[in-house]
């Protein structure tokens, strides 16, 4: 199948030599990258660099701040590349009043890149698992937010918080991407390598397809030896699927 990777996964590679890290990604397999930084690399260094290796620009995790004050520029940014989401990963949520608060920023955003071909989207950890009000934050970030607004389900931080990946998937169809990664067991819950641990990938991934979710990244948090091994086995362990 087809698949992406999440830069974070290989941040220190990057942080030495972006482009070269690009060409390995693509090397083992990856079609895509997701963005967590752009390494200080202009729109058409970065596009040159896609280009040379076959890569296409899926989305970019950019910050709160990012989007509700730089949107213009990561928009910019990103219609060079011809990248299709940008993806809050991370917001802080101490009050009910926070999340719709989120929820509004989303929605913002999502009205300043329509008619560009940008989608703006969401990317939970386990913190969104908890509840205001007896209801998910994430469920409400859902509810609060326009259907210009979509989704990114990361499975494994889902699965830290006791719920159901495949169940969540099944019941919200504004998951429109998938980040692949793998949980080790449920009592340790730490990250493994993607196919290594307990989480039943092609489950997953049949049931976002059915949902109607077109994305699948590998994200790897941590392993115990080499990451390139295991982001080697990530994509490896997909082409089976």
């Amino acid at each position: 199948m087809k698949a992406g990777l999440q830069l974070y996964s290989v941040k220190e590679e990057i942080a030495k030599d972006f482009i070269g890290t690009l060409k390995r990604v693509a090397e083992l397999g990856y079609e895509g990258v997701e963005f967590a930084g752009y390494g200080n690399l202009s729109a058409a260094e970065m596009k040159k660099a896609l280009t040379d290796f076959g890569l296409r620009s899926i989305g970019s995790h950019i910050s709160l701040e990012r989007i509700t004050a730089h949107l213009d520029e990561e928009i910019a940014y990103h219609l060079e590349l011809g990248t299709k989401y940008l993806i809050l990963p991370w917001a802080e949520y101490k009050t009910a009043d926070d999340v719709l608060k989120v929820a509004d920023a989303l929605n913002t955003a999502a009205l300043g890149v329509r008619g560009t071909g940008l989608t703006v989207g969401y990317h939970n950890h386990s913190q969104e698992f908890a509840k205001f009000d007896g209801e998910y934050i994430l469920d409400t970030l859902m509810k609060n937010t326009s259907d210009d607004v979509v989704f990114e389900l990361d499975v494994y931080w889902a699965a830290v918080a006791d719920v159901d990946p495949i169940a969540y998937i099944k019941a919200h169809k504004k998951i429109q991407l998938i980040h692949i990664k793998e949980l080790l067991d449920y009592e340790t819950k730490k990250n493994t390598d993607v196919g290594s641990g307990v989480l039943d990938f092609p489950a997953i991934i049949a049931a976002a397809k059915a949902g109607g979710a077109n994305e699948f990244i590998v994200e790897q948090e941590r392993t115990d030896g080499s990451i390139w091994d295991s982001v080697a086995k990530g994509m490896d362990y997909l082409k089976t699927l």
